[in-house]
Order: structure tokens, then C-alpha cells, then sequence
């Protein structure tokens, strides 16, 4: 169910989409109300010529985001890596310039010009820079006069280019780009398609024989599609019949989706009060639904007004409706006795399909000798409609027992088996054909014979096994190819520098699949264990020679890691294609056990790698964290320095592709320095003034934002864990202390503090004025419970109690076991293709795209095996409470295969009643206690 945000937000999308280009129109909402879109960004830095780029946004992207990303995309010069010295600003035809904040989102401000009915765009420049504001009369957007005074204003304009403004230069110049010129003013494209189907429209109504024209407007109501919009104008031909007005009325009204055949054309005729009744006029208000062929402006032209008036609505069918009886027209044309024929039953047709993977179908549209044209145009053999669609898309022709299709533009996107093509393509039978993006047809040839196991047209491909065996295995299928999408070959006297294009000497910047050096490189690896290379080779010599191959990818890797260790984006983009390329290593069932070396030495780069880029980002929270302890109640924009070096951080992550695992270990290690450094200044800083009532609440306030902010990112867990202790230690701080039982909440509630911990905080604390002293002796009464409680936890983790927090974090670096993209990647991805591409350009390699094959990057990996989970056992646990608790460690978190948050038993305290009792194990799920459920809550919430 969508809910009615969703739906709102869809119908602007498609109202925007249907006045855009195919380029820029916008994906529809999710769930979240998110969605993306291509967007065109300008770019002008010290007088120099407009350039543009065009970039893919989120609908959650923020404005620093897309600064930095067009950052990297525009570059002209160095200069250009001072991220704080550029801005972006929305400029609009009457000058009008406004600079984003650096939460905004751009995307959500484009789409909201069209709901005001604006226009604007997007320029990146400096932030010092000032423009001149044009007055009215020098404004460039007036309508542009012709001839003589048309020139003499541009001679004016000419001598007037040091007063030019940014908006005019927007609007005026010809942006640096390879864009054909259509595809750098959409909205003027948008407008000569709409007038270019307005002619061709009308050129219908003209009457060959000089009689009346033959079309016109009509007024349809749609209430019951939208009560805001009561009706729709279309212009109409009086041969267009009511299901054709069905389906421009759904596509009016943005229901693209919706099958027309659920929908009718009503009429209502609404006699005049002047006409007498008799039995030659039809009742008043009667309302009849039209048949299909049925044309609703010849009904109307036929109806004199004399007699009175006919609307017409659109409405949903009945599920009960019965056929009017009626006459049926005694002129058909010949094309509409061909329809009525029966098809021949040997001639290849289409079968729509409503799913994939269903074979149910609404319509068998057989395929006409010769040729057959599809598109949204009216009188095409086969009609389909969609804002995707063209009016003449493809065209299928068949010819000598085959059957081929062919793109008609390149606009028109064509998929063949789930592949797009750009040229004819022969249709072999069983195969899906995708028009647009939503209409799916399998091909159906009923002459064709079904495929034998012994059929010349199935493909082999040759591997060793793990033992050294050759192992030949069947390639096609009738469902699609077990085999990789592309294949990729290279001659061995150009291996060397392969490698270093791949690897070394690679502008990661130019890279817009940041994965492509991996998936190539997998490539590189499966040519190489193929006999297709050096078929002479046997088995042992093929494993030797790729093991030697691979262990030299690993160490060229390894090396640029090692050279560039203070550049976090070189290090990000390696990091994430090491551990994606050791992924690819370790679970190719063909390849795992002759890579070993590699792949140990590819294990040993992702953690170098990750180890400098948590170092960089330390030190850019370093250099945040002076505006954290500013005097100031604003503790929003306290935290906001750390915000933004985490964003910044989390940015790059997410554009190189990084495995969530490893940017989770990465900015728990973050949170733990972040805790550390503010958790440091309150127990042993030169200045107690921060051990304060006041001070604490700024703290907490102040991490709430980060926790905020993580929350958002899907790092809450790691924050939550890694934040506690400084956030205990602000509570603390700002909770009343003053009574035996008000520390005695205070010691349950901050259980992360140990003893030392505890008593330096109590005895720093800075008090108010009108603020009643500590006891000593409450003082020493807290810290001994925290003795034989925290510090016993402490000591049986293994670890020494301390006053200060330690800059490492205790955990273990861990490679991810899943989440890699090759299980989400389909096909080839573009990115993937343009750095083939160049390299084959160069005579580096020659790689070809499969077509047969399924898409899939995992046909050589092992299965995992389905594993039966047994059902925990259920067992009631009663403890006697002791005065130090039940004796147990607890920490929050989420069960394989759960939902909800748990609360697990982390460490079981020698002596303790737990202990004593025997049943509570290290990695128990505690489910109530007390009755009260322990289910979906946080570990600060509950406290043993």
C-alpha cells in the first residue's frame, strides 16, 4: 500500500517527467519518498566560459555532497580541491541567485521550481564571488528580435561583456561540452517535441479532398480519476475511438501504469429544456458506455445541439457491464478485416507477459510478413504506450525464417534476455523482448523445433578443477548461459601493461563504476584459466602461470596503496576493489586454491588501506574538534564540524562502493576516538570547568546530533555502543547526586564507568553556586560498588581498568563474509564498458559481450548450502538478586535472521548469582525478566 505522501510525490515526478527528456525524468518514490534523477550542473571559476556537467542525484543527497562530487567531476585545475571556497547557487531567467545551504537538497529544490512553475539552474562557483545583478531592460531573456535590430543589439551586448552577469552567461553562452545542442536546452527539445506531435496531429485532421477538417478538441471529465483536476482536454481525430481515449486519459492523468481495459468511456446527454419529449429523443440524463470502437467527437459532431448536450467521462468498468445492443457499422476498412482474420498458426508472434517470470499473458500480437513497427504512434501493428515509449520505437522483420528486431533511435530503449541493444538483433525462440522499460513479450516461433541435448548451437566452456583435472562444462541453457556477461582476451606480450593501466597508473577520478578495476581484472583472471589461453598448456602449467599472474595483481595493488597512504580517495576506491577482487578469489570454485598467495596478500592491502583512511579521518575529526567545546548553548552548530567530516567520510565510502561491513568497522573505530577524545577531557583534561551541570547537558545534546545523523546512515548500533561511555559520563554529570539513593541510580545507570572512572568525575565535578556539595562519604561508597561490579567485568574481558580510554579500539579487523556487489551487478555496467572500451581502443585487450548469457557474475562461485537452523531452547532461569547484581555482562544487538534488537549475555562474572546457578551461557538472549520483555529495547533502557 502507498501511502498518500507517496502518491502526491509520484504524480509531481510524473508531471515532471512528461515535460522532460527521457534524461532527466525522475525515478518513482520508494517507500521512503526517496528517488533519483540526472541532473545538469553548470560550472564558471575566474571569468572563464560556462561548463556543464550532468550527474546522477538522490533525492536525499544534500547540497555538500553534490559539491564534492562535482568537485571530482569538474576539476579543471588543483585549485578546485579547496572544498570550502566553492558553493552552489540556484539562478533563475530573472536573475534572481540563491545559495544552497549545505543540508538542502538539490534535487527536491529542482523539482519544487516545477510544482512554482519556475525555471532555474544549478551553478557551482566560489563563494566570494559576486555577480551583477541585470536591470530589466538589459535582461537576455526577452524574446530575441530578428533581423537588423537583432544585430545591432549583440554589437551593443558585445561591448557590454564586462558588465555580464552569471544568469546571462547561464543563459546565453554555449556550455563546454560534447552534449549535441539539443541535449544541453531539454526544455527547448521538450517544446519542439510537443509541437512537432501538435503538427502531426493536426496534419491528420486535414481533409485530402478539400471537404471539413476531420478533427478537434473534446472535453473529457475525470473526477473519478482525480477530484482536483475534473476534466482533461485532448485533441482528437474522429476516427480516435474510445479505447484510445482511455489510454490518453490514464496517461494525462499520470496512470501510466494502469490497464486501460479496467477503465470506459461513459456518456451523458442532457436534453434542453426547449426540446418536447417524444419518443424520437433519447431520456434526459441518460448515460450509456461506450463500445471500444466507439468515437466519441463523431458522436458529438452527429449530435445536433438543437437536441441538447453529450459529456463524456471516464470511468472504471463494471465488473457487471453488459454490451449495449446496438447496430454495428457497415464500413470496416481492409486493415480492420485483417485484424478479424484468424492469424496463422505458424507465424511467429509476441506473448505479453505480466511478470518475468510468468508465462500468463494479456495479448498475442502476431508478426506480420515482413515488417511490423511498434511505438505509441496510432495505426503502428503493435501499440504500446509509456512515458518511455516512442512513437515509433523498434521494428520487427521477418524475412527467410528469420525474425530480427531493430531500434528505431537511440532514445528508444530495447531490451533483448534483460541486454539492451543498439542494432538489429535476430530473436531466437523462447527469448523476452522488453519495449521501453515496462511492456515484456516472450518470442514465440511455433516453427521452430525444441533444442536437443546434442544441439551444435549449445556452447562448452573448458576449466581446471581444483584436483588439476580438465573439467568441460555446458554453457547454454534454454533460460540463458551459465556463463559471464563478457569475455575479455589480451595477448601476453601486453599483459604487463594491462596491469598498469588497470592498476597503476589509473585516474581513479575518471573511473564511473568505481568497481570496473576489479570486475575487469576478473575477467583478466578467468581468460587466464580458460583453455581458450594457450590451449598447449596443461592443467598444472595453467594453475602455475595463474597463480604467478594473480599474485602480481595483489602486489601491484598492494603497492599503490602503499605509495599513497595520505589520500583517502585513492585509498577508499583500493580498498573497496581489493576486498571486492579477494571476494571474487576466495569463492570462484575453479580458482580458490591456486590463489592463495594473492589472496592473503590482497587481505593484507584491505587492512592496510582501511587503517590509513581511519587514520586521514582522525585527524580531520582532530581539526573539528576545537568548535565542539565552544562556550554556546547553539550545540547544533557545536556538532556540526564533526557532522560534516563524517558525512564527508561517508560520502566517499558510498561512492567507491565500499562493503558495508568494512565502513561499519570503520566508523565504529571513529565514534570509539570521538569518545575517547571528549571522554579524556572530562577525567583528566588541564581544565575541570567541563565537569559541570551545564557542560553535561551540552554534551549529551551535542552527541545526540551525531547520534542523529548515524541513525540516518544505518550506523545507530555502532554508535550506540562506541558513544555510551562519554554519554553515561555527560548523565552523570547533570543528574542530581546529592543522597545515597540518588548515586546508588546514578552507579546502576552508568554501568560502562569503572571505579577510577567514577571517582575522578565525582571528584572534578565544578559545582554551581546555589549547588549543594557532594559527600565524601557517598563518594567512596559508589566507587566501592563499581568495584566489585564494573571492574570485575573489566578484569574478565581480559582487559586492566583505567582511568583514560585507549585511541584503539579492542576488536579484531574482520574481512566481510557477504554484501559484495557481485551479487546485486546484472550485465555489464556502463562505467565497466567505457574502461574496456578505451583499453581495447588502445590494443591493450578485445572484450565482447555475450549476449546468451544470464548476466550474472556468480555462475563459478560455490553455493552456500542451505543450513537448518535448529530452534533455540525456552528455559526459565530464577536468580536470587545479590547487592552486586545478577552477575552479568549484557550488551544489545540483533540475532541472525532478527529484526529487533535483543539483549544477549556478553560475560557471566565468576562468583556471581548467575554463575552460581550454572544455566546462562555467554551468547544467551536474556527474553524477559520480571515479567517485563526485553524484546526491541536498547541496552540503556535496561539495566541488570
Amino acid at each position: 500500500m502507498t501511502s498518500p505522501e507517496q502518491e502526491s510525490l509520484a504524480q509531481v515526478i510524473q508531471q515532471w517527467n512528461s515535460n522532460r527528456l527521457d534524461l532527466f525524468a525522475l525515478s518513482q518514490p520508494n517507500e521512503n519518498l526517496e528517488f533519483h534523477g540526472v541532473m545538469r550542473f553548470y560550472f564558471q571559476d575566474a571569468g572563464q566560459k560556462v561548463a556543464t556537467k550532468c550527474i546522477r542525484v538522490s533525492s536525499t543527497a544534500t547540497t555538500q555532497a553534490v559539491i564534492e562530487t562535482l568537485i571530482e567531476k569538474f576539476r579543471p585545475d588543483m585549485r578546485m580541491l579547496e572544498v570550502p571556497e566553492f558553493a552552489l547557487y540556484e539562478i533563475h531567467e530573472n536573475g534572481v541567485e540563491k545559495r544552497l545551504d549545505a543540508e538542502q537538497r538539490p534535487l527536491m529544490v529542482q523539482l519544487n521550481w516545477h510544482k512554482d512553475d519556475l525555471e532555474g539552474r544549478f551553478l557551482l562557483r566560489r563563494r566570494n564571488e559576486v555577480s551583477v545583478q541585470p536591470s530589466f531592460e538589459e535582461s537576455s531573456f526577452k524574446r530575441k528580435p530578428s533581423g537588423k535590430k537583432s544585430k545591432k543589439r549583440d554589437q551593443v551586448q558585445q561591448n557590454k561583456d564586462q558588465n555580464a552577469n552569471v544568469a546571462e552567461k547561464l543563459y546565453t553562452e554555449l556550455p563546454e561540452t560534447s552534449f549535441t545542442r539539443s541535449i544541453s536546452n531539454p526544455e527547448a527539445v521538450m517544446r519542439r517535441r510537443r509541437q512537432q506531435k501538435l503538427e502531426r496531429k493536426l496534419q491528420q485532421f486535414r481533409s485530402k479532398d478539400g471537404g471539413p477538417d476531420t478533427g478537434g478538441t473534446l472535453k473529457i471529465y475525470g473526477e473519478s480519476l482525480c477530484k482536483d483536476v475534473p476534466y482533461k482536454t485532448l485533441l482528437l481525430s474522429v476516427n480516435d475511438n474510445a479505447q484510445i481515449v482511455v489510454k490518453q486519459m490514464l496517461e494525462k492523468y499520470g496512470l501510466i501504469h494502469e490497464d486501460p481495459n479496467n477503465y470506459c468511456l461513459t456518456q451523458v446527454f442532457k436534453k434542453n429544456e426547449d426540446v418536447k419529449e417524444n419518443n424520437n429523443h433519447p431520456p434526459n440524463n441518460m448515460e450509456y458506455i461506450l463500445e471500444d470502437d466507439d468515437c466519441p467527437l463523431a458522436i458529438l459532431m452527429n449530435c445536433p445541439p438543437s437536441k441538447g448536450s453529450i459529456m463524456f467521462h471516464i470511468r472504471r468498468r463494471p465488473a457487471d457491464m453488459q454490451t449495449r445492443k446496438r447496430k454495428k457499422k457497415l464500413q470496416q476498412t481492409a486493415s480492420s478485416h485483417a485484424k478479424e482474420q484468424q492469424p496463422d498458426e505458424s507465424a511467429p508472434f509476441l506473448l505479453e507477459l505480466r511478470h518475468v517470470s510468468d508465462n500468463a499473458f494479456n495479448q498475442r500480437h502476431t508478426l506480420m510478413y515482413e515488417v511490423t513497427e511498434a511505438g505509441s504512434e496510432q495505426g503502428l501493428g503493435l501499440q504500446v504506450f509509456g512515458a518511455d515509449v516512442q512513437p515509433r520505437h523498434c521494428v520487427f522483420a521477418s524475412s527467410g525464417g528469420l525474425v530480427t528486431v531493430t531500434p528505431c533511435s537511440r532514445e528508444a530503449e530495447t531490451y533483448v534476455n534483460e541486454q539492451r541493444i543498439w542494432e538489429t538483433t535476430i530473436l531466437q525462440h523462447g527469448c523476452t523482448i522488453r519495449i521501453g522499460r515496462h511492456h515484456l513479450f516472450r518470442f514465440v516461433d511455433p516453427t521452430a523445433a525444441p533444442l536437443r541435448r546434442d544441439s551444435p548451437d549449445k556452447t562448452f566452456e573448458t576449466t581446471f578443477d581444483v584436483a588439476g583435472h580438465v573439467e568441460t562444462t555446458e554453457a547454454a541453457t534454454t533460460k540463458g548461459d551459465a556463463i559471464l556477461p563478457a569475455v575479455l582476451e589480451f595477448r601476453e606480450e601486453v599483459k604487463d601493461t594491462l596491469l598498469e593501466s588497470l592498476i597503476g597508473s589509473l585516474d581513479t577520478s575518471s573511473v564511473h563504476f568505481k568497481l570496473a578495476p576489479t570486475y575487469a581484472l576478473y575477467l583478466v583472471t578467468r581468460y587466464r584459466a580458460s583453455t581458450h589461453y594457450r590451449p598447449d598448456l596443461t592443467p598444472t602449467e595453467r594453475a602455475q602461470r595463474l597463480s604467478i599472474l594473480l599474485e602480481q595483481v595483489a602486489m601491484l595493488i598492494q603497492q599503490v596503496v602503499t605509495d599513497r597512504p595520505s589520500e583517502a580517495e585513492s585509498l577508499t576506491f583500493w580498498m573497496a576493489n581489493a576486498s571486492e577482487l579477494l571476494h571474487f578469489l576466495k569463492a570462484d570454485r575453479h580458482i580458490s586454491a591456486f590463489t592463495l598467495d594473492a589472496q592473503d596478500i590482497l587481505a593484507e592491502t584491505v587492512h592496510g588501506a582501511f587503517s590509513n583512511m581511519v587514520a586521514i579521518v582522525e585527524t580531520e575529526l582532530g581539526a573539528s574538534m576545537p568548535s565542539f567545546w565552544l562556550d554556546s548553548d547553539d550545540n547544533e552548530n557545536a556538532a556540526a564540524a564533526i557532522i560534516v567530516t563524517l558525512m564527508s567520510a561517508m560520502a566517499l565510502m558510498r561512492r567507491c562502493r565500499v562493503n558495508a561491513a568494512l565502513t561499519i568497522q570503520l566508523f565504529s573505530q571513529l565514534f570509539h576516538v570521538l569518545n575517547m577524545w571528549i571522554f579524556n577531557t572530562l577525567v583528566c583534561g588541564p581544565d575541570n570547568r567541563f565537569c559541570c551541570r551545564r557542560w553535561g547537558n551540552r554534551i549529551q545534546h551535542r552527541l545526540r546530533h551525531v547520534e542523529q545523523w548515524a541513525e540516518k546512515q544505518g550506523l545507530e548500533l555502532a554508535a550506540d555502543c562506541h558513544l555510551s561511555r562519554v554519554l553515561q559520563a555527560a548523565y552523570l554529570l547533570q543528574a542530581p547526586k546529592y543522597t545515597a539513593d540518588q548515586l546508588a541510580t546514578l552507579s546502576s545507570t552508568c554501568f560502562k564507568l569503572n571505579s577510577l572512572q567514577l571517582a575522578a568525575l565525582l571528584k572534578r565535578y565544578w559545582r554551581a553556586q546555589n549547588e549543594p556539595e557532594v559527600p565524601h562519604e557517598l563518594v567512596e561508597n559508589v566507587v566501592r560498588v563499581a568495584e566489585s561490579v564494573a571492574d570485575e567485568l573489566i578484569r574478565a574481558d581480559g582487559r586492566e581498568v583505567r582511568l583514560e580510554e585507549q585511541p584503539e579500539l579492542q576488536l579484531p579487523f574482520l574481512l566481510p563474509e557477504d554484501g559484495y556487489s557481485c551479487d546485486i551487478v546484472k550485465g555489464m555496467p556502463v562505467g565497466l564498458i567505457d574502461l574496456l572500451s578505451a583499453l581495447q581502443q588502445a590494443n591493450l585487450c578485445r572484450f565482447t559481450i555475450q549476449p546468451p548469457s544470464q548476466g550474472v557474475w556468480t555462475v563459478y562461485m560455490e553455493k552456500q548450502p542451505g543450513r537448518h537452523c535448529p530452534q533455540p531452547e525456552r528455559a526459565v532461569v530464577q536468580l536470587n538478586k545479590a547487592a552486586s547484581g545478577l552477575g552479568l555482562s549484557i550488551v544489545a544487538a540483533k540475532g541472525a535472521g532478527l529484526d529487533r534488537l535483543g539483549i544477549y549475555v556478553k560475560t557471566v562474572v565468576p562468583g556471581g548469582a548467575a554463575d552460581a546457578d550454572g544455566r546462562l551461557k555467554a551468547g544467551d538472549q536474556l527474553l524477559k525478566v520480571d515479567g517485563h520483555s526485553l524484546v526491541g529495547i536498547t541496552q540503556e533502557r535496561y539495566v541488570l
